[in-house]
């Protein structure tokens, strides 16, 4: 077999040989010299392999063909990209990369000339309906189209629950009502009080006779300063005090006063003033009209809130587990909550919003919820409602309200009625008679309850005004006493109808359409109306117009 040559190929072309086969031209891309290739030369070499190795930014790609050789491309890494800025300078757009200081200008705004846009299109209108939990908002656009959307009211919310606190070993703890564990929040000594961190002279020499000033300071970089007497030597001789201390003075106050010194009960009042967990839980503490009052468990912890103006609001909540809002300043309260209810003390605004999830009325001051007083219409002992004529419906008015006409047979059935069949005001006829009665009381039974109609009817002569004749009517009636003004009294056939001919009348064009006429003649009847149609141009260059002819004259 002819070894495939080393050289790279340059170009492979197919050619046709004389016995209608098909060959391929190597051409040697370095001597340029071309060849036919043998069969050998033409088999195939497949890949059998394709690994990637990475080195640092550097991807190795081998391709192992079948033949034993390889193939490798190297590939870097791409950069970091980045991101363009864009600005406007006036009317020039320009952009640059972050790491470039120069700016490229990309175009002036003012090459560019729009178009007139289409009208935008707007919402003209949103309604809404809701039917049972289902909430419809339709939203109508001004080009006429509307997009309605559903949303579902959601289920009602567990109640919340409150925290409680509690101080730990190490830290803050809380926990929700009626879980067991608790959770660490702040840790204890970043909630402890300030503590003494330095106690240093700084002034003085200690020479008997004078001032030396001493400077505590704490934690939280707050410092107090207190002076100290020092004193002289005495003169006197003989036996003086049994020890070196303030403890055996008679006098100690007036001692201390002399020294300049702090009792105890001074150091702890300077000490009280401090903000500290035991301080706050000790006695009452007002910071710029915040007051926080302490309680034990049995009485009330309060908060003051106390506006600049003098109004002052206390917020408290005691013993027995209620929380409230007490307004100090008029001495009236204002909210109370306990774990029943919550007890509102002034006028509830809404602020017209909507008050949700009212529960059915038990007592006569509870509020109504519309649900159920659309539940109560034409009920027992509920509320009347309008059919949709804006009527009350008449199967809730009272009977006694209308007014019924009853046929019996005799006054035996009459007086027989019930209050079902009849009442006050109701009209009975008794066939036998022909008499006609009016049920003025409460009992259909009680015969003094009926008036007979004849009673109820007036005599002639009380009837004031009445004329004393009726003359008969002579019927002298003209046209115009009944509005026929227009009324001609003529046949059908002394009429101008669609296929009679029309004499001395006059056709109005407006509106009007003449269809499926044969011929027009003039006024005399003698010559047939000619027709020309053509635009004003062509009609004013006619001369003479001719008097049978009739003219079509169109703008252009």
């Amino acid at each position: 077999m002819t070894p495939i040559p080393t050289k790279p190929i340059n170009e492979l072309e197919k050619k046709t040989g004389v016995s209608n086969q098909d060959s391929i031209l190597i051409v040697d891309s370095v001597t340029g010299e071309a060849r036919l290739a043998d069969k050998e030369e033409l088999r195939g070499v497949g890949i059998s392999n394709i690994t990637k190795s990475k080195n640092g930014k550097t991807t190795t790609i081998t391709i192992h063909t079948t033949d034993g050789g390889s193939y490798q491309v190297q590939l870097e890494d791409g950069g970091d990209g980045y991101t363009p800025e864009f600005k406007l300078e006036g009317t020039v757009f320009k952009w640059k990369f972050p790491n470039e200081s120069q700016w490229t200008t990309l175009f002036d705004t003012t090459s560019f000339k729009g178009e007139k846009g289409n009208d935008g299109v707007g919402i003209s209108e949103i309604t809404h309906t809701k039917r049972g939990k289902t909430t419809t908002i339709t939203i109508k656009k001004t080009d006429g189209s509307s997009h309605p959307f559903s949303v579902e009211d959601g289920e009602k919310g567990n109640d919340g629950k409150n925290p409680e606190f509690q101080l730990g070993s190490t830290h803050l703890q809380w926990r929700l009502q009626g879980e067991s564990q608790r959770k660490n929040l702040i840790p204890k000594e970043q909630i402890r009080g300030a503590t003494i961190t330095n106690v240093a002279k700084t002034a003085g020499n200690g020479a008997p006779g004078t001032t030396d000033t001493y400077t505590i300071t704490l934690s939280d970089d707050q410092t107090f300063s207190f002076s100290v007497y020092n004193g002289r030597d005495g003169s006197g001789s003989g036996d003086m005090l049994k020890a070196n201390n303030l403890s055996d003075v008679v006098d100690k106050a007036q001692a201390r006063a002399n020294l300049e010194l702090y009792s105890i009960a001074q150091i702890t009042a300077l000490l009280q003033n401090m903000l500290t967990s035991e301080n706050l839980n000790a006695v009452a503490r007002t910071l710029a009209g915040l007051t926080v009052v302490p309680g034990n468990g049995s009485v009330s912890a309060s908060l003051f809130l106390r506006h600049p103006n003098g109004r002052t609001y206390e917020f408290f909540s005691d013993g027995s587990g209620a929380f409230g809002v007490w307004d100090k300043t008029s001495d009236q309260n204002v909210l109370k909550m306990t774990t029943e209810e919550a007890i509102f003390f002034r006028r509830i605004n809404a602020n017209n919003m909507r008050v949700t999830k009212v529960a059915n009325p038990v007592d006569g001051q509870d509020a109504v919820n519309k649900q159920y007083l659309e539940s109560q219409k034409n009920q027992a002992n509920g509320i009347a409602g309008l059919d949709n004529n804006k009527k009350l419906d008449p199967s809730v008015i009272p009977l006694i309200a209308t007014t019924e006409t009853v046929t019996v047979a005799n006054e035996a059935a009459r007086l027989n009625l019930t209050t079902a069949q009849v009442q006050r005001g109701d009209y009975v006829v008794q066939t036998d008679t022909g008499a006609k009665f009016i049920l003025s009381g409460n009992n259909p039974k009680n015969k003094n309850d009926w008036i007979p109609m004849s009673d109820t009817t007036p005599d002639r002569s009380q009837i004031a005004n009445k004329p004393s004749s009726f003359a008969p009517s002579p019927h002298s009636h003209t046209k115009a006493s009944v509005g026929l003004s227009k009324v001609d009294n003529t046949s059908d056939a002394e009429k101008n109808s669609a296929t009679a001919t029309l004499t001395n009348k006059t056709i109005n064009g407006d509106n009007n359409t003449i269809t499926k006429v044969n011929s027009l003649k003039n006024q005399n009847g003698n010559t047939e109306i000619k027709t020309r149609a053509g635009t004003k141009a062509q009609h004013t260059a006619v001369g003479t117009k001719d008097a049978n002819t009739l003219y079509l004259v169109t703008e252009n």
